[in-house]
């Protein structure tokens, strides 16, 4: 395995003797750690290595008195009060990182960004989305989720709070949900820009199923590249660790976790080139922007939940956005 690790802009090489636990041997690569003071865990043998980042940020989620003092004024009373509840788990269960890059208008209705997460078992998809709530002051956030678990008892119901985008391509394995598939199915495209054009937050696994290897983030969807240029808004990268992964040598189905939090990250500079293929009528053309944005957005995940992300078809640096890039791919 071939990578190479980057802090505050120099080689990791450059900076390897003052980072204790990083193996001078092993070749770490494709990754840009932006904040934080960090030392790198790195396994030097075999053909794959878990890539871990410690920071000086990682802290409970919150204390007990916190949970009951702490403002939710996007909720009315009685949801405020369920989501406090629900959130009690991840007192014990979860560390966050990086809290302090979410946006200070986070908490603002009307200001639209997007969430993108690694995924890696259903568990996270319960209590990840509580937390993201209850850190943004009650607002909801619209995961894209598989149509089928809204239909599931009581699962079902708590997902209204969060005004799920559901995606109808997978068929459920019990008959008599899958009966209840509408024919006339709305694009999760269309659907998700309309949160985003009313100033919600929408929440995303790129990768596009749950992800059981804990080495390797799976190519993303270019989905997520499409509604990034469309709507402008910004996109905030999150990473989801499972402490047990490291030990079991795979995801674990529950366990406590570390929710880290990235640099926010902004593609206006692609809408030009985006807007010209789309005119131009070159399909193509736009999917591959949108791949590349997809791309750059997993780039900016990889370091924060400890996944290799390989590109099959560019290096680290040459899937770094650039506006001479893009007009390469599609001219303005």
């Amino acid at each position: 395995m071939s990578h190479f690790v980057r802090k505050r802009g120099h080689a990791v090489g450059d900076v390897a003797e003052t980072l204790p636990g990083l193996n001078g041997r092993a070749t770490v690569a494709g990754v840009y750690y932006p904040h934080g003071q960090a030392k790198f865990t790195i396994a030097p043998s075999g053909l794959r290595a878990r890539l871990l980042f410690h920071k000086n940020s990682k802290t409970p989620m919150t204390t007990p008195s916190e949970l009951l003092r702490t403002p939710l004024p996007n909720l009315d009373g009685w949801t405020a009060t369920l989501l406090r509840c629900l959130m009690l788990p991840n007192l014990v269960l979860v560390r966050v990182e990086g809290r302090e890059l979410l946006p200070e208008t986070a908490s603002t209705p009307g200001s639209p960004f997007i969430i993108a997460l690694n995924h890696n078992n259903v568990f996270e998809s319960l209590f990840v989305p509580v937390l993201l709530m209850f850190m943004i002051g009650g607002r909801k956030v619209s995961f894209i989720v598989d149509w089928m678990f809204g239909h599931l008892p009581l699962v079902g119901r708590l997902m209204t709070l969060i005004d799920p985008v559901f995606t109808y391509s997978k068929p459920s394995k019990l008959p008599f949900i899958e009966r209840r598939r509408p024919k006339k199915r709305s694009s999760v495209i269309g659907e998700s820009l309309r949160r985003l054009e009313a100033g919600g937050v929408l929440g995303i696994f790129p990768e596009g199923r749950r992800n059981r290897d804990p080495f390797e983030l799976l190519p993303p969807k270019p989905g997520i590249g499409h509604l990034a240029i469309l709507s402008g808004a910004p996109v905030i990268p999150v990473g989801i660790t499972f402490r047990a992964a490291e030990r079991l040598g795979r995801e674990p189905f529950a366990g406590k976790m570390t929710v880290s939090f990235g640099e926010p990250m902004r593609f206006d500079m692609v809408s030009d080139s985006y807007g010209a293929c789309v005119r131009a009528g070159d399909r193509a053309g736009a999917n591959r922007l949108a791949q590349r944005v997809a791309d750059e957005i997993m780039q900016s995940v990889s370091p924060l939940c400890g996944k290799r992300f390989f590109h099959e078809q560019s290096s680290a640096g040459e899937t770094a956005i650039t506006r001479q890039a893009t007009e390469e791919l599609c001219p303005a």
